[in-house]
């Protein structure tokens, strides 16, 4: 069975049945169905708007493929179940639920080979509930290299995703590589990154590394990359996100509200000459550092989900530029919850004392603390 995703998000998807098991594959269903957050009554509209017997077949084969190799190389995959426990950044940490992987690297270049397990990150105190829980959004995934039973490396990774930090192992000319790739989108900002490195010398020594970033909403020369799309799909797009699309309307006071909350008051021709700016200002910190100088205490983790990293680097200058009293924190193996990073975690929330005392001291009040 194999699901393609149509080109409006949540509108519909095809779903079909291909018997592989005979002389010729034979297609014994193929179906158009509803998302699962398409509005009651709206037209579910496909992208292909067919699909043929021949793709539906190449499509099934291509997945049973990738099935039956995923599922055979854990099924012998050695070391599944592996746990490490290890220092990061001086913090006792552990991996569970690890898998070792079939491949065995020489990332430092001595000729010893080495082993890489991927699991579940965690401090020793939660492990029992590391390994048992089914939220995988509750733990980060790490990847340990090791040689001798001595860690080489260690690195937090997710799946490769928008917002997400992933490591990749790669090989050209028989030479094994780690890759980290990632790439962020969010508040108007996009970039992408990947650094390409080996274990040589005792840490990463970069091979090649490269980064892009863009402003969605950049009006200089050039910025309309919407004439090399269709006209008729860029409009579709405008009429989704814009909630203009029959499908998409909203109804209710409700849906009025959730609609401005969503899209805020803001028209197309703002957006286009940045005036736009002004009426997010509320909600960009950056933008107020140079009206309302505060101290600041502020902590990121680099693999954030809900708030792309790339994006807080604007208030740290801004706080620089304008040479205010701040602290900044970054937590190189923590996303949103900033949870892989203890040592440094307990720097900011002394920190937050410190200022707390500094700037906004509370005085004994007579009858308490005595």
């Amino acid at each position: 069975m194999m699901a393609l995703p149509s080109s409006a998000a949540f509108a519909g998807y095809w779903n079909f049945t291909v018997d592989l098991s005979g002389a010729e594959a034979i297609v014994t269903r193929m179906e158009a169905q509803a998302g699962l957050e398409m509005p009651e009554g709206a037209e579910v509209r496909m992208f292909p708007t067919t699909i043929s017997d021949e793709q539906a077949v190449r499509a099934a084969r291509i997945a049973a493929k990738l099935l039956t190799a995923a599922e055979d190389y854990y099924k012998n995959a050695a070391g599944r179940g592996a746990e490490l426990t290890f220092d990061w950044d001086s913090t006792p940490t552990m991996l569970v639920n690890g898998t070792v992987m079939d491949v065995h690297p020489d990332l430092n270049r001595n000729g010893v080979p080495e082993t890489i397990t991927a699991g579940r990150l965690c401090v020793p105190e939660e492990a029992d509930e590391a390994r048992t829980s089914t939220d995988d959004f509750r733990w980060d995934l790490g990847v340990v290299v090791q040689e001798d039973g001595a860690v080489l490396w260690h690195g937090a990774a997710s799946q490769i995703h928008a917002g997400e930090n992933a490591i990749l192992l790669y090989t050209k000319d028989g030479q094994h590589y780690l890759m980290e790739f990632d790439i962020h989108g969010g508040m108007g900002h996009g970039s992408g990154r990947y650094h390409l490195f080996t274990l040589e010398n005792g840490g990463e020594h970069t091979v090649r590394e490269n980064h892009v970033e863009f402003d969605y909403c950049w009006t200089g020369a050039g910025a309309d990359v919407r004439e090399n799309f269709d006209p008729e799909a860029v409009a579709e797009v405008e009429s989704e996100l814009q909630r203009t699309a029959p499908h998409r309307r909203v109804r209710g006071p409700e849906g009025a509200s959730e609609l401005l909350r969503q899209l805020g008051p803001l028209t197309a021709e703002e957006v286009a000459d940045g005036s736009y700016l002004e009426k997010v200002k509320p909600i960009a910190a950056a933008e107020w550092v140079k009206e309302n100088p505060v101290p600041t205490v502020a902590a990121y983790g680099t693999h954030d989900r809900v708030q792309p990293f790339l994006a807080s680097l604007r208030l740290k200058a801004a706080l620089e530029e304008h040479h205010v009293d701040h602290k900044y924190f970054e937590l190189p193996h923590s996303g949103h919850a900033l949870q892989n990073d203890d040592a440094l975690s307990r720097q900011w929330m002394e920190a937050i004392a410190e200022y707390l005392d500094k700037y906004m001291p509370v005085n004994d009040v007579p009858g308490y603390g005595d």
